[in-house]
């Protein structure tokens, strides 16, 4: 009897316990140092440039693989190929160019 009671309670506590971290976790107290002089947002920013670089290699990577495409399309004369192929270059390349686009808009 004791061993089921026992088991029933650590079952319990294994079903809250995320909660009770949680709740622990929110109701701590945590110390923040804050300096006048740093930019609050400058870590989102330095994620955003990561991403859109991110964005523009993969571009890079996309419009090689369509020049790629396109001139096995070509050397098979399929048309359907190399047509493909010029699609996801120019993708690439508008992928690639999206750095300097945002930039001239003045969003990045």
């Amino acid at each position: 009897m004791l061993q089921k009671n026992l088991r029933k309670v650590k079952e319990e506590i294994k079903k809250k316990l995320p909660y009770l971290i949680t709740l622990s976790y929110g109701l701590s107290i945590r110390y923040v140092y804050a300096d006048g002089k740093s930019d609050p947002l400058a870590s989102l920013k330095k994620l955003g440039t990561l991403v859109v670089s991110l964005v523009v290699v993969y571009g890079i990577v996309q419009a090689a693989l369509g020049v790629a495409e396109a001139g096995r399309g070509m050397g098979n004369h399929d048309s359907s190929q190399m047509s493909s192929g010029l699609w996801r270059m120019g993708g690439g390349i508008l992928m690639s160019a999206v750095g300097a686009v945002l930039a001239y808009l003045g969003l990045q």
